[in-house]
């Protein structure tokens, strides 16, 4: 079962599983170890409600993922992507929501290619 991405609540003990379209990615770096940030949005992150409060916040989910090697993170090439979240833990950072994706762990991804 997947969870809207405005539905998904911080501090939450389970996990969820999420999808949605990306809108931006970061390439891999390596911080402590080897991490990705993509945003992506779903028809349940209002972008009214964005506006109404002055922020974007609301308008997007940003998603980190983590792994040990650099070649189990997700290769986002367009916008446009689909990507799916297995298993991810909802945080609150810099006062905003982010979902993180530990992959070493026990969460996962899938990465479906947009219509080009």
């Amino acid at each position: 079962m997947y969870t809207p991405l405005g539905e998904a609540a911080a501090g939450h003990t389970e996990s969820y599983n999420v999808y949605g379209v990306v809108i931006d990615a970061i390439s891999p770096y390596i911080k402590n170890k080897p991490t990705v940030q993509v945003r992506i949005i779903d028809p349940s992150l209002n972008l009214k409600a964005a506006g109404l409060t002055g922020g974007f916040a609301a308008t997007y989910a940003s998603c980190q993922v983590f792994a040990n090697e650099s070649n189990k993170l997700p290769l986002v090439l367009f916008v446009g992507d689909i990507i799916r979240f297995n298993k991810v833990n909802v945080a609150v950072y810099r006062d905003q929501k982010q979902f993180n994706c530990n992959v070493w762990a026990k969460s996962s991804w899938t990465v479906f290619r947009g219509y080009r």
